[in-house]
């Protein structure tokens, strides 16, 4: 990988194509298997990074904040020259992808959110979130981050180290060795408010992308409430670990969502 404005970054795809840019959730490899898949290498320009932080990327010098990791990003762009891309976020990485969008609506092509970290949308899904992320957090804040990391990763799927391990090799590893910056992050998004007001004033298209049968589906819903042209789609056979679970079917969803709000008829 290359290195600029303090990050660790990979180009590839088409390099005549519409950028698409990949904002990684916990695991820092984790969009390396959609680089490769034709669904999008044929006809995108695709940019992952490792956010701040993460594997060889620079360290944060202050607390971790979503407000750096979107400074970081739309640096990013800036050195590539990129005006307008496809913005893609998992997870706690969705939150990311949002406010980048919100902050810079006229850089952001079309917002694909996979699996977002937006319980707030639901009290109830608020408060399971809450529990669920007590433990590890606890765990965290005593020292022990790649504990709590492997408790939040067993929490999301058992065998989330093979299966990762099948599409990511290594990923597991640096998803452990990255732990003290990822439960950062936990905090950082639990703090985190979203402006429902310039939510619902967004414009470009938005794509919200689950697992099927997850209870994701019903916050996809409420989300589109405030954004109602958001398309939702579902990703069959998956867990929260979308597209190193089903990286040929995430893909798919992808190049046809952008195909479909594409600058060229």
């Amino acid at each position: 990988m290359r290195k600029a404005v303090g990050l660790e970054y990979e180009v590839g795809g088409n390099a005549d194509g519409e950028a698409v840019l990949l904002i990684h959730a916990g695991t820092a490899t984790a969009y390396a298997p959609l680089m490769v898949e034709p669904a999008l290498a044929d006809r995108y320009r695709l940019v992952r990074f490792h956010r701040r932080g993460f594997a060889g990327s620079d360290p944060f010098d202050g607390p971790v904040s979503i407000d750096v990791f979107v400074r970081d990003a739309l640096a990013l762009l800036d050195h590539l020259g990129i005006n307008h891309a496809h913005v893609v976020g998992h997870s706690g990485s969705g939150v990311v992808a949002l406010q980048l969008a919100l902050d810079a609506p006229d850089r952001v092509r079309t917002l694909v959110l996979e699996e977002p970290a937006l319980a707030q949308l639901d009290e109830r899904w608020l408060a399971v979130m809450r529990d669920a992320t007590a433990a590890p957090l606890a765990r965290a804040r005593a020292g022990d981050s790649r504990g709590a990391m492997n408790m939040w990763m067993n929490g999301i799927a058992r065998s989330w180290r093979t299966d990762l391990e099948r599409t990511v090799p290594g990923g597991p590893q640096q998803t452990i060795d990255d732990a003290a910056t990822f439960m950062a992050e936990v905090e950082a998004v639990a703090a985190w408010e979203l402006d429902r007001t310039r939510t619902r004033a967004m414009r470009m298209p938005v794509l919200y992308v689950t697992a099927a049968g997850s209870p994701q589906q019903a916050l996809a819903r409420r989300f589109r409430t405030h954004v109602p042209h958001t398309e939702i789609v579902a990703i069959p056979e998956a867990t929260h670990m979308l597209h190193t679970d089903q990286p040929a079917l995430v893909a798919a969803e992808l190049g046809a969502f952008f195909a479909r709000h594409s600058a060229v008829d």
